[in-house]
């Protein structure tokens, strides 16, 4: 069974990437403070370095991780670390890793309601 180093929820959020190779946008599926996994129409490579922006629910201001590296892909999903990310925005996702499963699910409910986001 595979240990992780930080935990890690189950996402379904809208989020973008942007790299020198490709750019494009993507669900996030699943989310820690240090890394996340997404499912996207593009491919990309293992060391490829990427921004990221990431939606959280119930909040109008993107996560943003200035640099990200993509640690692993598999068609179009890929899985990455987050190298550097201010620190408000690191606060932010250590909050939510941390918010309890009922109180997200309560958050994405509400954030559905009032602003769907599509892309």
């Amino acid at each position: 069974m595979e240990q992780r180093r930080y935990p890690r929820v189950v996402a379904r959020y809208p989020g973008t990437f942007r790299g020198e190779r490709t750019a494009g946008h993507a669900h996030v599926l699943n989310l820690s403070w240090a890394g996340c996994a997404f499912k996207s129409d593009k491919n990309l490579q293992v060391g490829d370095f990427l921004q990221v922006e990431i939606h959280l629910p119930d909040v109008y201001a993107p996560v943003k991780v200035d640099v990200a590296v993509v640690r692993w892909a598999v068609d179009q999903q890929f899985g990455v670390d987050f190298i550097q990310v201010g620190p408000d925005d690191e606060a932010r996702l250590r909050r939510f890793v941390k918010t309890p499963k009922l109180v997200r699910w309560f958050k994405d409910m509400m954030a559905e309601e009032s602003h769907p986001r599509t892309f």
